[in-house]
């Protein structure tokens, strides 16, 4: 297994060969906003994302600021949350979707999860097709 980093906020992105090689995309958390699109940085990061959405040929994972770019990339809605920022553990409540991936994963399902949430923005609206798998008080759609 091999992974590459590329800082998009320095304006790294991988080229279309690069990315061709990938089994997967992981878009990870950051400091700034999925929805700033006054950095030509995000809006790149948004086209690439929906590139490689189109294609349908690799899987991706977006965690936190990621998450939130791939929903607006691909149709959603990303901003700050009415409930401001939230900081600690939190128990997410899993969709039956996300109890269903628990049980072939771990051989049982599991209704809620503990994770750490620090984050003032939120997934507001999905993309057409997605599915949310989980969310936790005051955030309605974490996964």
């Amino acid at each position: 297994e091999e992974w590459e980093i590329f800082n998009v906020m320095d304006d790294q992105f991988p080229n279309a060969t690069q990315l061709a090689g990938y089994d997967g995309i992981v878009l990870t958390g950051s400091k700034f906003d999925a929805h700033d699109t006054s950095k030509q940085w995000i809006r790149n990061l948004h086209e690439m994302i929906h590139q490689i959405h189109s294609r349908n040929t690799q899987k991706l994972l977006g965690v936190c600021f990621g998450h939130q770019a791939l929903s607006i990339a691909l149709g959603g809605r990303s901003g700050r949350s009415d409930s401001g920022w939230q900081v600690g553990l939190r128990d997410l409540n899993a969709t039956p979707e996300l109890q269903a991936l628990a049980e072939q994963v771990n051989g049982h399902p599991t209704d809620h999860f503990r994770v750490l949430a620090l984050h003032q923005d939120q997934v507001q609206e999905l993309p057409p097709g997605a599915t949310l798998l989980g969310s936790y008080q005051n955030t309605r759609r974490v996964v």
